[in-house]
């Protein structure tokens, strides 16, 4: 017996230096050219940069704003970086950008589209959002990648290229930021349904799914008046039906959240490299210790487990569990135009 499991143990060893080595082969990618979106802060301005200085792509940055271009141009290595505006959520901004992308390939397509243009979620229960709030998150982390991707893919298919989508911890197993989560659902599906159709092309699909990192986008000053925003704007009936110490306590554990959450994005740029320019990149990225040992884990319990432990972790007592009064706010608060 001890000698099966000798032979067992030395086999699994192998084994894992084998993926290991593959995992260290990376193509030429020198010269080829890659669109980023989201590269006014953040991982896709890291990851522009890095891309123009170690790897010798031509990265064509997506920016917002004016003042990202101008930014990104001003530290980027010569020569290495263009950027350009574009976004996300309108169709005749996304053309324009595509049609700048066409004439800087010049017939050569694009190698790689990271698709990581996005906006934060906020963690208050979701029928405290309003319509349009949930709708822009939709819009930027799902409905943008979904037509980025579909109107830049010839470009891909020419150069038989990958793509790159941002995806979410939330994605694995959702606990709060409900649109948020939804959106990042929906950037999984639409994942792993481009990955079938594009394999005959030649284009590959891969998902990254961080945990909590910390940006610009994810820091206290954007994510608590945020959540104060959301209280405020409620009846009063409402307010008394959570309780101030509930909106206390949820305040609390989201700066807790923010305040532990990973400075190390180059564990998500060093994903987004190795899918971009590895011989065999991985179908998904779970960057971060929290998706690893936390979301991972929890998806992969019964779900009357994973439920049960949620509540403990994450749970927050409201101050009437059976409210008397009913509070009709909801329909006026997430339809039409608040």
């Amino acid at each position: 017996m001890a000698s099966w499991l000798v032979v067992v143990a030395a086999l699994v060893a192998f084994a894992g230096l084998v993926v290991y080595l593959m995992d260290q082969v990376y193509l030429d990618v020198s010269g080829r050219y890659v669109f980023v979106t989201g590269c006014d802060s953040g991982f896709g301005n890291i990851l522009a940069k890095y891309l123009g200085r170690k790897r010798g792509c031509h990265v064509i940055a997506g920016c917002l704003t004016q003042a990202g271009v101008d930014n990104l141009m001003s530290c980027a290595p010569k020569g290495t970086v263009t950027a350009i505006q574009i976004d996300v959520t309108n169709t005749e901004s996304i053309l324009r950008a595509r049609d700048t992308v066409t004439k800087i390939v010049a017939g050569k397509g694009l190698w790689g589209l990271i698709n990581n243009a996005g906006v934060p979620g906020n963690p208050v229960p979701y029928h405290w959002l309003k319509k349009r709030e949930m709708q822009h998150i939709l819009d930027v982390n799902l409905m943008g990648t979904v037509e980025v991707t579909n109107i830049f893919f010839p470009l891909l298919r020419q150069a038989q290229g990958r793509i790159i989508n941002l995806s979410s911890a939330t994605a694995v197993f959702p606990i709060r930021a409900g649109a948020y989560s939804m959106s990042k659902i929906g950037v999984d599906a639409f994942s792993d349904i481009m990955r079938v159709s594009s394999k005959a092309f030649g284009v590959t699909v891969h998902i990254l799914e961080p945990g909590y990192f910390r940006t610009n986008v994810t820091s206290v000053d954007t994510i608590i008046p945020a959540i104060e925003s959301a209280w405020n704007r409620l009846p009063q009936q409402e307010k008394d039906i959570y309780g101030q110490q509930y909106i206390d306590t949820l305040k609390e554990k989201a700066k807790l959240i923010l305040d532990t959450s990973s400075p190390a994005l180059h564990l998500v740029t060093n994903a987004m490299e190795h899918a971009l320019c590895a011989r065999w990149p991985w179908r998904r990225y779970l960057p971060g210790k929290d998706i690893k040992f936390l979301y991972k884990p929890l998806s992969m319990l019964p779900a009357w487990l994973a439920d049960f432990l949620v509540c403990k972790l994450a749970e927050i007592p409201v101050a009437q569990p059976k409210p008397t009064a009913v509070v009709t706010y909801a329909a006026d608060n997430n339809h039409g135009d608040l």
